[in-house]
């Protein structure tokens, strides 16, 4: 079964790469280029969206502000954000307080990237 991940990011280019290495790995992705777009499409999916994948700095509507929404209709899905931004730069972010969270901080290491995704998502690495 394939797992369906949405990711948000409004550097499209950068959207573009976690996707396609997404894809690569044989999951299902919805791309969206802004908080307010992944915001829409998680409330029409949320259903099918196994993994939540965000940006913290976008223009129209900040990680932070998604990750809250999407907590408000679904409290078990898994999330991570994904910034350039170090962590503690993040006011208000504490990983103690949102279930099912992880934050990784740009640049990505793919590998260690696609194993964070398979742990949130609960499937065991194989080497």
């Amino acid at each position: 079964m394939r797992r369906k991940v949405l990711v948000a990011d409004d550097e499209k280019d950068f959207l573009d790469l976690l996707s396609d290495i997404l894809e690569a790995s044989d999951y299902d992705v919805i791309r969206c280029i802004s908080g307010i777009d992944a915001l829409q499409l998680y409330s029409d999916n949320q259903e099918t969206i196994d993994l939540v994948i965000t940006d913290f700095k976008m223009d129209d509507l900040n990680g932070l502000d998604l990750i809250a929404n999407v907590r408000s209709v679904n409290d078990n899905v898994p999330i991570m954000m994904v910034s350039g931004y170090a962590k503690d730069e993040i006011e208000n972010i504490d990983q103690k307080n949102i279930s099912n969270f992880f934050f990784y901080q740009k640049p990505v290491d793919f590998e260690i990237f696609l194993k964070k995704v398979m742990d949130l998502l609960g499937i065991e690495y194989a080497a």
